[in-house]
């Protein structure tokens, strides 16, 4: 294992600039190394990453579309007037306003919180 001839696939790597310091229910939670630093803008197609912030708890969830481009984000531990937790939505590349969750949203967050 790890010796002369194995091969990394980077399928549990973190990208450039994060640490992964856990998972939950598969999903990779990464932390950035320097603070301030959201979610990448370009992760797994179809799929998703946890951040956990500085204080130690998730504060966002990223889903990412089959090109791995943001989907959504749903923020955790803030509100920008539609609630907490609460979502933005991407298009053409641009995180958008908040908006309240959907039922399945907050199930989401509510099983992997």
């Amino acid at each position: 294992m790890g010796g002369r001839g194995s091969k990394s696939t980077g399928r549990h790597r973190a990208p450039k600039g994060y640490s992964k310091v856990g998972e939950i229910h598969g999903t990779p939670v990464l932390q950035d190394k320097k603070s301030g630093k959201g979610l990448p803008v370009h992760g797994p197609r179809n799929g998703s990453y946890y951040r956990k912030g500085r204080s130690g708890l998730i504060d966002q969830f990223r889903s990412y579309d089959k090109y791995g481009f943001p989907k959504a984000d749903i923020d955790i531990g803030h509100d920008h007037g539609q609630g907490d937790p609460h979502v933005h939505d991407w298009l053409d590349g641009k995180r958008g306003p908040g908006r309240k969750t959907t039922y399945n949203e907050m199930k989401t967050i509510k099983k992997n919180n």
